[in-house]
C-alpha cells in the first residue's frame, strides 16, 4: 500500500489527539492495533505515523513487537502540538490539561498519580539498557532477596510494556525497598524511574 503524504500527515494529527485524550482519562500507553481500531484506519498507515512521529520527537516507541505492533507514548513536545492542531478524533473525551508533560504520560487516575518527569530522550533501546544493568546488579543484593529481585525485575519489565504504570510503580516500589543496602541498585532503580516518569519512593518531589 502506496502512503500519500497528506494521508500520513492527517493520520498523525488524529494518533497524537487519540493520545493526548488518552492521556487526560488516564491511559498512559497505547498500541497501534488498539490505535487502528479505534481511529478505523489501517495498521499500516497508523504504525508509519507513528515513526514519523517518533522523527518529530511527538511520540515515543517504548516496545517493538514485530511488524507494525509497537506500543507507544505522547512526549511533551506530542501534547502541545496536539494542543495546538486542536483536532481530537471523533467521540474522544478531550479536557483542556495545562500540567507539566513529562516524555513519559502516566496514569493520572486514582492510586495512580505519578510525577512525570522531563526528558528528551526515553527511546525502547535506552530502557532496555536500563533494565539490563539492573539485572546485572541483583548480585549486589543480599541473597535472601535476589530471587525476589530478579522477579519483581521481570514484574517491572512487563508492566511497561503492557502499558500498566501502576504495576510498574509497585515495582519500582518494592525494588527500592529490596536494594536499599546496594547503593548501585538504588542509583540504577532512580535512573529507570525517572526514564519511566514513576515516583521513587523518598525521593524529593
Amino acid at each position: 500500500m502506496t502512503l500519500l503524504p497528506e494521508d500520513l500527515t492527517q493520520c498523525s494529527r488524529r494518533v497524537l489527539a487519540h493520545l493526548r485524550a488518552s492521556y487526560v482519562s488516564g491511559q498512559g500507553f497505547a498500541d497501534t492495533g488498539e490505535l487502528a481500531q479505534a481511529l478505523q484506519v489501517d495498521l499500516p498507515l497508523i504504525a508509519a505515523s507513528c515513526r514519523q512521529l517518533q522523527g518529530l520527537g511527538e511520540l515515543a516507541i517504548v516496545a517493538n513487537r514485530g511488524g507494525d505492533e509497537l506500543l507507544v507514548r505522547i512526549t511533551e513536545v506530542g501534547m502541545r502540538a496536539a494542543d495546538r492542531a486542536d483536532t481530537p478524533p471523533s467521540g474522544s473525551l478531550v479536557q483542556n490539561f495545562h500540567a507539566p508533560v513529562g516524555i513519559v504520560a502516566t496514569q493520572v487516575g486514582n492510586h495512580n498519580a505519578m510525577t512525570p518527569q522531563q526528558r528528551s530522550g526515553g527511546t525502547v533501546e535506552e530502557f532496555a539498557l536500563l533494565l539490563a544493568q539492573l539485572r546485572a546488579q541483583v548480585a549486589t543484593l543480599p541473597e535472601d532477596d535476589q530471587d525476589e529481585a530478579t522477579m519483581t525485575i521481570e514484574s517491572l519489565d512487563k508492566g511497561v510494556k503492557e502499558g500498566k504504570l501502576a504495576r510498574a510503580g509497585r515495582a519500582v516500589e518494592t525494588l527500592s525497598k529490596l536494594g536499599a543496602a546496594s547503593a548501585t541498585f538504588v542509583t540504577s532503580l532512580k535512573t529507570i524511574s525517572q526514564t519511566l516518569g514513576l515516583p521513587f519512593p523518598g525521593a524529593d518531589s
